[in-house]
């Protein structure tokens, strides 16, 4: 401690400790030595200098500032035997030499304790770092897994973290406490002082644990369309829904692009996808006709479409209720795949 008296009212237990030590010391001192010759006295035969001390105020003040250069110049032992050895005050100086040593001894404590703060101060932050990094990626894996194993064993990962930073607190607390005998702490007091700072961490990750646990189970659906097969009458489309609540396809449209095939608007009855849920969807075409020619002339004749099919490709587009919204999804298709259906549905007027 710098200044003892600054540390007067402190919250915290070794620095009350210390200051106790301190004072009942400086009380000592102040009983013995009242007087400011006598004090100078004494700091004169301690060779300390007392053009240095200022030796305004009470007995009490004055022999606080002592003490404090005292300690800064390594004259404590100096003092304390020289008034050990004063014939006026016989038995007095044990007395002395014991407030002393538990003087010394609290500031000790303090020190360590410091020491050991400092350091749960830097784990701490180290792993509350490491705690958010954990969060965002547990989260985006969740949010983008469909797969309830995948998030079981990402909610068991954070647990098992916690566990760690736990075990990992109690560790440091019980050696911090076996291998610091001088100290004098029991290893409960040490476990009790170190383990509650570090159990914020495994609250933390408890706290993220269920945190993402609930925003698995609340997070909104998450549609996914594709192609499956066609046959003459109707596509057959797979929708697979990762979140967490169901979502709806509404309305499906095949457009052709540079096929010239005009597009068409698909049969669908109001399907509902279940959370986490994959469904196979027919999705009925009614009758294709092929596209006017640009500038006039008629329709494209068939002949002249179905080679198209081989090299270019149509889009599905699927409009999907999600529970945050509509969203459009889309599939691109091999024209080869459905050539069959165009074969029996495509007309030219």
């Amino acid at each position: 401690m710098t200044d003892p008296v600054s540390t007067t009212g402190s919250a915290d237990v070794s620095e009350r400790e210390e200051q106790l030590a301190f004072d009942k010391l400086t009380n000592e001192l102040a009983e013995l030595f009242s007087k400011e010759d006598e004090a100078r006295m004494v700091v004169g035969n301690s060779g300390l200098r007392a053009t240095t001390i200022d030796f305004g105020g009470s007995a009490v003040v004055f022999w606080t500032k002592i003490l404090i250069k005292a300690k800064q110049k390594d004259k404590l032992d100096a003092l304390v035997a020289y008034v050990a050895e004063e014939p006026r005050f016989p038995g007095r100086g044990d007395t002395l030499r014991h407030l002393l040593a538990e003087w010394r001894k609290a500031e000790k404590a303090r020190e360590v304790e410091e020491i050991v703060i400092r350091r749960v101060k830097v784990s701490l932050l180290g792993e509350i770092n490491f705690a958010v990094v954990v969060l965002v990626v547990a989260g985006a894996v969740i949010y983008y897994s469909s797969s309830a194993e995948v998030v079981g064993a990402v909610l068991a990962g954070l647990i098992g973290l916690g566990c760690i930073a736990v075990l990992g607190a109690l560790h440091r607390a019980v050696s911090a406490a076996v291998n610091k005998p001088s100290l004098e702490r029991t290893v409960g007091e040490s476990v009790a002082n170190i383990l509650g700072r570090k159990l914020v961490t495994a609250a933390l990750f408890a706290v993220i644990a269920a945190i993402i646990t609930l925003a698995y189970i609340n997070r909104p659906s998450n549609t996914s369309i594709a192609f499956q097969q066609a046959d003459q009458n109707v596509i057959q489309i797979v929708a697979s829904n990762g979140g967490g609540k169901p979502s709806v396809v509404r309305r499906a449209e095949l457009k052709f692009g540079p096929i010239n095939i005009e597009d068409r608007q698909l049969v669908v009855h109001s399907v509902v996808v279940p959370a986490g849920g994959t469904l196979r969807i027919d999705l009925l075409v009614e009758g294709l006709i092929t596209r006017v020619r640009p500038g006039g002339g008629g329709r494209f004749k068939i002949a002249e479409v179905l080679p198209q099919l081989r090299t270019n490709n149509a889009t599905l587009v699927i409009e999907v209720d999600e529970s945050n919204g509509r969203r459009a999804r889309t599939e691109s298709m091999e024209g080869v795949k459905f050539e069959y259906l165009i074969q029996h549905k495509l007309v030219e007027e």
